[in-house]
Formats: C-alpha cells, structure tokens, sequence
C-alpha cells in the first residue's frame, strides 16, 4: 500500500498541475519524491488502533526488506534537509523535487520499463542485498 499510495498523490499532482496549468491559474504545484530519509516511517503500526492489528507477522521478503530498510534509516538524510529541497524546489517552480539523484534515476529506470514492456522486478542490487539477508535468517 505505501508505494501505491505515493504512485497515487503522483499521479493526482501531476492531473492538479495540468489542470491548474490550463485554467491559467497563478499557481504552481510541485511533489516531493524522496529517497530515504530519517523518520519513524517503519513505526507507524504505533498509531494504529490494537483492533486493527495485522492477524499475522511480516514474513520472508517482506520482513527482510523492512529490516533492510531499518538498518539503513539511521544513515538517511534528515527531514531538516529534505524540507531545505522542498523549499528550494517550490522556488525554482520544479514539478518534481528528487531530495536523493538516485530516485530520479529510478524513475527514469522505470519508464524506460514501461516503454519496453519489461516485467516489474527489484533492481537487481536490491534483490541480490534481500537474498543475502533472507539467507542468513534461515541459517
């Protein structure tokens, strides 16, 4: 749900933007699309309510890729920084603010897998890091 979550506010800023665009408004609209930054995004279960508890644990890939990204959040970019490239980009009216060059990479990555009709798969580093982990789990 996360990812689709954010495909989702993407897609409606990016309808938002046109709209505003064709009307002539004198408003700009930009989205935020960050790399990691360091937040307790991985806590969030905290503000569910107990009845709505998931029946059963993360498990396999699922798990090991949330302790990935577990491990590697202390050494995310700050919220500090990543509102300083918000700020920055709704200035220079940028669309899309990248707070990390790499998740403008992903993105052209992905539409150049869309314009060839390639099947979804992890980038292969990722996939690699999540065998690895998964492997050592089960040892």
């Amino acid at each position: 749900m996360y990812h689709a979550s954010k495909h989702a506010v993407l897609a409606i800023s990016e309808t938002l933007a046109q709209e505003l665009e064709e009307e002539g408004a004198p408003i700009r609209v930009s989205v935020l699309c960050p790399g990691g930054v360091d937040t307790r995004v991985l806590d969030a279960a905290r503000n569910r309510p107990g009845d709505l508890a998931p029946e059963r644990a993360e498990a396999g890939a699922a798990a090991a890729l949330r302790a990935r990204y577990g491990r590697q959040l202390p050494a995310a970019m700050s919220p500090e920084d990543v509102a300083g490239a918000v700020i920055d980009g709704i200035r220079n009216e940028r669309f899309y603010i990248f707070s990390h060059p790499e998740v403008a990479q992903l993105a052209a990555e992905r539409a150049e897998a869309v314009a060839n009709d390639t099947y979804p798969r992890l980038a292969p580093r990722l996939a690699a890091a999540l065998q690895r982990d998964l492997s050592r789990s089960t040892r």
